[in-house]
């Protein structure tokens, strides 16, 4: 266990923001974990676990416990003919888990490609990108009860996956910890499912492409689209895309020919966030030291020293101003810590 005071989370999280936490804890097993809990809740510290802080917004110091699951590292493999379940621990890089099943012949995850974090966060929010989730592979997880501190196991139906939501993110956001995630993979004996940007990337043939070329398209495809955090602080989509009933796309079919919008079930529509920012702004629209993505409205990006607070602050000046437009709410997608 390694435990630090007053430690600075800036290389921390993807936005770059400069906070610092009371106390920074890195695990390394479940038993430490649960040492570092009860230390926690013995002072009446709060707690918050960080994982790859690839989407979280840190809006001024934190005076708890921050937790790191560093040690959950492993990854286990079991045959099920021309399946295989695979676990991983909830602190192994994702992009990383992703290649290491690419590179095993394991099919299902590799449209996940290159998304920042790690494997415990990938069911908070459901991730997903290209026409695949996290959902389809997902079986369950195990878990640390935090009112318990006793580990079990959560099969897929009772983690409500939704589009960037799970009962992680909505229901009880500070109840479960993730130790570890399992997914059923398949062998790669059909062509899998391409999304057309990434089957342009692909070239001629790309059914027949193996899978770490396919994971290797979706990354250039998807940096394409977003800035390396390294380089520009962000993380990621800022907003989801907004779902709305069929009268709110009456009204918008009323006013526009054409936009991009897709039918969901029960008669709603998902609308593109980007799309109805770009109306409401210019390119490149920046306030401060903090704007928009020149290539990715979606994007809100970190020119170099902003806050927290002004990041969110610009954030909910773009919700105003599509809402003014549109009567449209756009979401955060990042978690806010405050």
């Amino acid at each position: 266990m390694k435990i630090s005071f007053q430690q600075s989370l800036q290389r921390f999280n993807t936005f770059g923001v400069d906070v610092r936490a009371h106390m920074l804890c890195k695990a390394d097993s479940y038993n430490e974990l649960r040492k570092i809990l009860k230390f926690a809740e013995h002072r009446a510290l709060p707690v918050f676990f960080l994982g790859g802080g690839s989407n979280i917004l840190l809006a001024r110091d934190y005076g708890g416990v921050v937790i790191l699951l560093e040690g959950l590292m492993d990854i286990d493999l079991c045959s099920m003919g021309s399946h295989w379940l695979v676990r991983a621990g909830a602190g192994v890089n994702w992009d990383g888990f992703v290649q290491y099943c690419a590179q095993s012949g394991l099919q299902g995850l590799e449209a996940l490609a290159g998304i920042p974090g790690t494997v415990g966060a990938a069911p908070i929010q459901n991730i997903g990108a290209y026409g695949t989730e996290v959902a389809d592979c997902l079986i369950g997880v195990e878990v640390l009860d935090r009112l318990t501190l006793t580990r079990y196991w959560l099969p897929r139906h009772a983690l409500e996956l939704r589009y960037r939501d799970s009962v992680f993110k909505s229901r009880h956001p500070q109840r479960w910890v993730i130790l570890s995630v399992l997914f059923q993979l398949r062998e790669r004996e059909t062509c899998a499912q391409l999304d057309a940007k990434v089957r342009e990337e692909l070239g001629d043939h790309p059914q027949a492409r193996s899978l770490t070329e396919i994971t290797s398209a979706v990354r250039r495809v998807r940096n394409r689209r977003l800035p390396e955090p390294g380089h520009l602080g962000n993380a990621g989509s800022f907003f989801v895309n907004p779902v709305v009933d069929a009268d709110c796309m009456e009204r918008l079919l009323a006013r526009y020919s054409q936009f991009p919008a897709y039918a969901q079930a029960g008669g709603r529509w998902k609308l593109s966030a980007g799309w109805l920012i770009q109306q409401c702004v210019a390119v490149g629209f920046r306030v401060s030291r903090v704007g928009i993505h020149t290539h990715n409205p979606l994007v809100v990006i970190n020119h170099g020293g902003a806050t927290g607070a002004e990041i969110i602050a610009f954030g909910g000046l773009l919700q105003r101003l599509v809402f003014a437009k549109f009567h449209v709410e756009l979401v955060r997608e990042p978690v806010c810590v405050e």
